[in-house]
């Protein structure tokens, strides 16, 4: 295990742990298809100890028995008092762990984020903190849009409203990236491009890897429990830019050099509105007899061919119809997908010498050659891009906002707040003046910013109040940090947030500075505060997207049925039906509001308790199968409590007459023999399907096919 973790850890710079296990069978079956590819050289893993025991028997064979005991008597010592030593911050400080106390001890440390209910008290407290505009109890983040239109002096908007671009770079990090990149750049084209920009200096992401950026850039959305993205029962009620985009009549299509499937984006992208998803299966190297700057996986296509294809879709596009596209490339991710990498290799090489920098910059840069190339490569695709779009017609009311979806993890970090940096700048014809912003931004606040810019320049449908977490840009020339932000990382725990300008990650705290930099602090009572705050922040992030309470719904619902059901459970029963029903037409989404209470031996051993389920069945096969996480770590669950959850048709699957909803619970330990539970009330609810539902999903389909 140890090996494997080693193995892990100097790919990602991550110590494995039980989130491998996050992953539905779907997803696991894409990374294994698309990411993983027996080589050779693997083989070679275990040559060290394999060598250490050839030595031993060699060179002393009258004393190999006490070789042979020395490793795993010190292996088991390590392991059971998990010795180490303490890096508090960067991307080295899972090296001293102990990688199989950890894989091992995170299994019982991985419940954080399903403690207890989210309270009353808990979200006063996190409105009052994050935004004294929030009050609604019932929608913890819902509130009157800001009025605030900061872009607006940096544009002159023509008749037509503006096209929007998404340029949303692979691992694009502001530290070797930009004007002011803190060690070296190597995008010398997007560095020219700053200066005709509006450039955020102090930009970040929201997570350490690229399964937040969509739901962030697009919709300023809460990450949910384990990433928006990832609701195999379909997503809440949400009003992002681009579904307020295309109710005002744009179009759309994401373009992406893999496979969109991976990370749920394709379903995300479907439940926006946009009308194609173009990642064609072919995007791989699997028998093309290219090969990659690492290894050859059928992973996606370089970022020269994918920027192509994007401008030959692109080529015809009309200029009477506002559009909103998503361009997400791919060459700077693991295996570093680029043609001619020994050129880029010796360019790479040729800056490092040539930089005035200090001498561990450069030699911390020259480990990381085939990494850093990639950044010369994707510059050198944007730049050819660039130099086409120059030529169309649309390209004069196109506005072009190019960021990174979070820094390259794979290269060291020598900061705690660095493995979220992300380039952001805005490029367009329609720019009037060009300048550095020096405000702290996010993603989050894309989408609030670009609705302002807008909305009130076009006579198009105003939103009156969003669940938006962001504000728009703050376009400060001097440092200043108002914002707070819930950062994810790749397991998908939360143990980092930034508020105003403090930074608190993994029980460390710091005081945020210009070009993010991080200053420690010792200061005992915001360390306090910021911890609850985090702990406050995570429940709302998890619970508005749990029990679908982000914005209400403005639907007309049909109600299904009412239950009011006891269920006294024994050491002999398994089942215990609470609902049933076969449909008889189609729907798009089934809404269930439960009031419910639990008497008995509920919180004595928690994982032995029945699991309340609810299922989409089509021929005796499970469409969906989901568990309503219970809170049974709440103070009182005696007491009436009320869970919201839903079901939401998607790529896979709609609800069709002849399916069935089933709702029970599930005993598979049969041991609960005082143990009772009251359903008040349960209420289902469904949303008929509309006409324009069934057209855009049928084409949505087609276009993934």
């Amino acid at each position: 295990m140890e090996i494997i973790s080693l193995f892990y850890f100097d790919l990602t710079l991550a110590a494995i742990d039980q989130s491998i296990l996050n992953f539905s069978w779907d997803q696991a079956n894409l990374i294994l298809d698309n990411y993983f590819v027996f080589m050779w050289y693997y083989l070679l893993i275990p040559l060290p100890i394999i060598t250490y025991f050839l030595l031993v028997t060699l060179l002393q064979p009258f004393n190999k028995k006490i070789h042979f005991l020395i490793l795993p008597i010190i292996g088991l010592i390590i392991l059971i008092f998990n010795l180490q030593f303490t890096v508090p911050a960067g991307s080295f400080s899972s090296l001293p762990i102990n990688k199989t106390y950890f894989f091992i001890h995170s299994f019982f440390t991985k419940d954080e984020n399903t403690s207890q209910s989210l309270t009353d008290e808990e979200i006063a407290f996190y409105q009052k903190t994050v935004n004294l505009d929030l009050n609604n109890a019932d929608y913890p983040l819902y509130h009157k849009v800001s009025n605030k239109n900061t872009l607006k002096p940096f544009f002159d908007l023509q008749e037509t409203p503006p096209n929007i671009v998404f340029l949303v770079v692979e691992s694009l990090s502001s530290s070797f990236s930009g004007p002011e990149a803190d060690e070296i750049s190597y995008t010398p084209f997007l560095d020219s491009l700053a200066q005709h920009s509006l450039y955020f200096d102090n930009s970040l992401a929201t997570s350490e890897r690229s399964f937040a950026v969509l739901p962030s850039m697009l919709g300023s959305l809460p990450h949910g429990k384990m990433g928006f993205t990832n609701n195999p029962t379909g997503y809440p009620n949400t009003e992002t830019l681009a579904t307020w985009l295309f109710d005002n009549g744009y179009e759309g299509n994401f373009h992406f050099g893999g496979y969109a499937r991976f990370d749920y984006m394709e379903q995300f992208i479907k439940n926006q509105g946009f009308k194609n998803v173009y990642d064609r299966k072919e995007f791989n190297y699997e028998g093309t007899g290219l090969k990659t700057s690492v290894d050859s996986i059928p992973f996606g296509i370089p970022d020269k061919a994918f920027l192509k294809s994007v401008l030959s879709r692109t080529e015809n596009r009309s200029t009477q119809i506002p559009f909103i596209d998503v361009y997400l490339t791919l060459s700077m991710h693991y295996p570093y997908m680029i043609e001619n990498h020994e050129q880029y290799y010796k360019k790479v090489r040729q800056i490092i010498e040539a930089a005035n920098v200090k001498k561990k910059v450069k030699r911390k840069h020259k480990k990381y050659i085939s990494e850093l190339a990639t950044f010369l490569y994707t510059d050198d695709a944007l730049a050819k891009y660039f130099q086409v779009q120059k030529q169309r017609e649309h390209h004069k009311n196109t506005i072009y906002v190019i960021l990174g979806d979070h820094m390259m993890g794979e290269i060291a970090q020598s900061s705690a707040i660095e493995k979220y940096r992300s380039v952001l700048m805005i490029y367009s014809p329609l720019l009037t003046k060009s300048t550095h912003f020096k405000g702290v931004n996010s993603h989050l606040d894309i989408a609030p910013s670009f609705y302002n810019l807008i909305s009130n320049e076009y006579n198009f449908s105003k939103l009156h109040s969003v669940a938006w977490l962001g504000e728009p840009f703050d376009t400060s020339s001097t440092f200043q940090s108002n914002r707070t932000i819930l950062f994810m990382l790749n397991n998908r725990k939360v143990k980092d947030i930034l508020h105003e300008n403090f930074y608190l990650s993994n029980q460390y705290v710091f005081k945020l500075n210009d070009r993010l930099n991080l200053e420690d602090s010792h200061d005992k009572k915001k360390k306090k505060e910021l911890k609850k705050l985090l702990e406050v922040s995570r429940k709302v992030h998890r619970d508005v997207v749990q029990q679908n309470i982000i914005i209400p719904s403005n639907r007309a619902l049909d109600t299904i049925s009412t239950v009011r059901k006891n269920i006294i459970f024994n050491e002999k029963k398994e089942f215990y039906s609470i609902f049933s029903k076969q449909l008889e037409k189609s729907y798009s989404s089934f809404h269930f509001n439960l009031k419910l209470r639990l008497i008995g031996d509920w919180q004595k051993n928690i994982d032995e308790n029945p699991s309340f389920v609810y299922t989409l069945m089509r021929n005796g096969e499970n469409l969906i199968w989901a568990s309503l996480d219970l809170k049974l770590q709440d103070k009182d669950v005696r007491k009436y409590r009320e869970f919201h959850f839903s079901i939401h048709e998607n790529l896979d699957y709609r609800p069709e007459p002849g399916d069935e909803i089933r709702i029970f619970f599930w005993d598979k330990s049969k041991s609960n023999k005082n143990s009772v539970a009251e359903i008040n009330n349960l209420t289902i609810e469904a949303a008929p399907i509309s006409e324009e539902e069934m057209k855009h999903h049928s084409h949505f389909k087609d276009s993934i096919n």
